[in-house]
């Protein structure tokens, strides 16, 4: 008597799209701690999810928004593969040009020719109607989103980095890293931290814009961010990498 039957589609619907967004991510080799602008979506029927699910898909997927969306329009492109072995016996020597005109056919045109409809080219002033099996209409993602589907279900994941969205993720990262050494360095997860970030400007730059939140996350009292660690100042020390950058991290643990 307690099943929520809404709540349970709610979070069916939300593990696909998770599903999908984490796929997409990992075609466009983008990690899931790197926060991304927004993941456009369509669920059956036209359904939205309740502001509290939301939430949840907003933080497993790592994007600031999620947009709800009624149709594919403006998130793919119809694309027309021209079949060169059905058009060569009908144009002959002007199979080329046939193709190039199919290419070139209106996103309403390749849409009603994909759904059956009725489509007409004009090649050497002759028009002639498209067969079923005169080209294959694909879609391609519009722009640098990148789209996933199942179903009647479909995400359009923006995987565009700009700046602010790249210094976010050096942060998250950095957080990541700084508790692995608190963890191998044997601190409890109360203990409090002097912490030292050093590294080249661009890792300089987004750990002293998001010098709040790396402190916050790794209980840090202070946060030295430099060119180099000074090794005599920390107790623990370690080199990583993020983002191609070199990165030293120096911690100690603050007695009380």
């Amino acid at each position: 008597q307690l099943i929520n039957e809404d709540l349970e589609q709610e979070m069916s619907a939300a593990r696909l799209l998770v599903s999908l967004g984490r796929a997409a991510r990992e075609e466009a080799q983008i990690r899931v701690r790197q926060p991304l602008r927004c993941a456009e979506v369509i669920l059956p029927q036209g359904k939205k999810l309740s502001s509290e699910v939301l939430g949840v898909v907003r933080e497993e997927l790592n994007v600031k928004d999620v947009i709800f969306r009624t149709s594919l329009e403006g998130l793919v492109t119809l694309v027309a593969r021209p079949n060169y072995a059905a058009l060569g016996p009908v144009f002959g020597k002007a199979t080329n040009t046939a193709a190039e005109v199919i290419r070139a056919l209106s996103q309403e045109k390749l849409k009603e020719y994909r759904d059956g409809g009725i489509v007409e080219i004009s090649v050497d002033d002759q028009l002639y109607r498209l067969a079923d099996g005169d080209a294959e209409i694909v879609q391609e993602a519009s722009g640098t989103l990148l789209v996933k589907g199942e179903g009647a279900t479909t995400l359009a994941l923006d995987t565009e980095l700009d700046e602010e969205l790249l210094n976010e993720g050096i942060a998250r990262e950095l957080v990541n890293r700084v508790q692995r050494l608190r963890k191998d360095a044997g601190l409890k997860i109360t203990d409090r931290i002097e912490l030292g970030i050093a590294g080249e400007s661009g890792l300089q730059d987004a750990t002293t814009l998001h010098r709040e939140f790396i402190s916050g996350e790794t209980l840090a009292l202070n946060l030295v961010v430099d060119r180099e660690i000074d090794g005599e100042k920390f107790a623990h020390l370690r080199e990583v990498e993020i983002d191609d950058m070199l990165v030293q991290i120096g911690l100690s643990m603050v007695k009380k």
